[in-house]
């Protein structure tokens, strides 16, 4: 599993606790990725 062991992939976490998550540890620039749970297979990416 490629996305094993990176500290930018979530694959739990919901858009708003992204967000959150960004806000409270994150730095400009910082971004994560996570499972769409829209279009399944894809990605969402949230950038601070």
């Amino acid at each position: 599993n490629l996305t094993r062991g990176v500290t930018w992939f979530h694959r739990d976490i919901s858009g708003l606790e992204a967000e959150e998550l960004l806000k409270t540890k994150g730095i400009h620039g910082c971004f994560l990725a996570r499972p769409s749970k829209k279009v399944a297979g894809d990605f969402s990416l949230s950038v601070r």
